[in-house]
C-alpha cells in the first residue's frame, strides 16, 4: 500500500508542484486515514475504502476537535488520492463523490497598532536618502488612504 501512496505524492510534487511541507502533510493525513482504516473498519487497502469509510472518518475527526480548516484540508487530501487512484485505474469508483468539505470561515484581516505604524514610519524617517523618503511616503499613504499594500504596489 505504501508504494501506491508514495506514487501520489511523488505525482503532486512532479505534476502539481506541491511544496515538501504539503507532502508532508498529505502523507500524514494519508497515514492517520490508513490507520483509522484498520482499526475501525478492518479494511487495511486504501483502495477498498467505501463512502461510508471516509464519512465514518470525517466524524471521529470532528469529533477531535480539530479546526474545520484542518479537517477541509484532510477530505481534500483525500479526494486528491481517490482522483489519483481513478486515473491510474486503481479503483473503479471515486468514494469520496457527494462528500462535501466542511465550511472554513473567512479570517479577518489582520492590521497594526498605533504604536506599530509610528515605529514604521520613525524608522523610514531615519534613513536619509531617496529610499528613505519613498518608504515614508509609501506608509503614510497606506495608513492615510487604507489602501491594500497591493493597491500601492
Amino acid at each position: 500500500m505504501q508504494n501506491i501512496v508514495k506514487r501520489f505524492l511523488e505525482m503532486m510534487v512532479a505534476e502539481k508542484g506541491a511544496s515538501k511541507n504539503t507532502v508532508e502533510a498529505y502523507n500524514n493525513d494519508l497515514q492517520s486515514f490508513s490507520d483509522f482504516l484498520c482499526s475501525e473498519c478492518k479494511c487495511e487497502d486504501l483502495r477498498k475504502a467505501e463512502k461510508a469509510d471516509i464519512k465514518q472518518y470525517l466524524a471521529y475527526i470532528k469529533e477531535e476537535n480539530l479546526s474545520t480548516r484542518t479537517q477541509a484540508r484532510k477530505l481534500s487530501c483525500i479526494n486528491s488520492f481517490y482522483l489519483f487512484l481513478l486515473t491510474e485505474g486503481e479503483i473503479k469508483e471515486n468514494p469520496t463523490l457527494g462528500i462535501f468539505s466542511p465550511k472554513v470561515g473567512k479570517s479577518l484581516p489582520k492590521y497594526l497598532s498605533q504604536e506599530e505604524i509610528d515605529r514604521l514610519i520613525n524608522t523610514a524617517k531615519k534613513k536619509n536618502s531617496i529610499t528613505g523618503i519613498r518608504l515614508e511616503f509609501q506608509l503614510e499613504l497606506l495608513y492615510d488612504t487604507g489602501l491594500r499594500v497591493s493597491e500601492l504596489v
